[in-house]
């Protein structure tokens, strides 16, 4: 089985163009994954929900939808497994998460999709805690554009050559970066799956941003419990020229043998 997460960028619009989100179909459609997390899913309810009900069409995937206050909604698609429940958690986070029971491959676990806070520092602490009240024993993962750099990331970041604006994202109001939010996770007992797997490119930005090479963080992350982070047999960040141009983050996948 396959977990895919892809931040695809106000929507996949630029203005009242749509062709950033056909690029975005073609990636998915390439990676072909059984379940599917998308950050950023602006508009989406537009219209009777015309583009969510388009990318279900042009992916061939059941989807469910988690509106945000912010405007930018996450949504889950999946293909050949049964959805058991559905919950939108709004409730404390800036953006929101929406958390899933499903039968992968004949066996019960869950998944919460979600985009952290990208602002607060102290917002993404709080939220992760929150997330934290969901995590059951059962097979869970977790995925998203989490907007927290791993502990693991720090000694290889240049926070110095980052702009202003990116940087006070992501430092401590004392000076030094903020790690907590995934700390807050793995302390629940998740597991930084890419990390474990010792690959850890960054996730943003692409070359489709200016500025790109000043700002390489891996802010997108996978993280599965630790029943389920033993199943995990492949870890891969998506590139080439579709996913250079397609958003301003790189997607992520997983394969798991449940």
């Amino acid at each position: 089985m396959r977990l895919m997460t892809y931040n695809i960028l106000d929507g996949g619009k630029d203005g009242d163009s749509t062709a950033r989100l056909a690029q975005v179909c073609e990636l998915v459609r390439q990676v072909a994954p059984d379940v599917l997390a998308l950050d950023e899913c602006c508009e989406f309810e537009r219209d009777g929900f015309r583009t969510f009900h388009r990318l279900e069409r042009e992916l061939g995937m059941r989807g469910v939808f988690a509106p945000a206050p912010s405007g930018y909604h996450v949504a889950l698609y999946v293909r050949g497994t049964q959805l058991l429940e559905v919950r939108t958690l709004q409730r404390g986070l800036h953006h929101t998460a929406l958390a899933a029971r499903l039968t992968l491959a004949g066996q019960d676990c869950s998944v919460i999709a979600t985009h952290l806070c990208p602002f607060s520092a102290e917002a993404r602490v709080a939220e992760a805690q929150h997330l934290s009240q969901f995590f059951g024993a059962e097979p869970l993962f977790l995925l998203g554009d989490l907007n927290s750099l791993s502990p693991h990331d720090a000694p290889q970041l240049q926070p110095e050559s980052w702009l202003p604006r990116r940087r006070v994202r992501h430092e401590l109001p004392g000076g030094g970066l903020d790690l907590r939010a995934i700390a807050v996770l793995e302390a629940a007992g998740l597991v930084d799956v890419f990390h474990a797997a010792s690959n850890t490119a960054p996730t943003a930005l692409t070359r489709s941003r200016p500025g790109w090479q000043e700002y390489q963080v891996r802010i997108d992350h996978i993280f599965a419990s630790a029943a389920a982070a033993r199943s995990v047999t492949r870890t891969e960040r998506v590139d080439g020229a579709l996913a250079d141009t397609a958003s301003d983050h790189y997607p992520l996948y997983i394969d798991v043998q449940i």
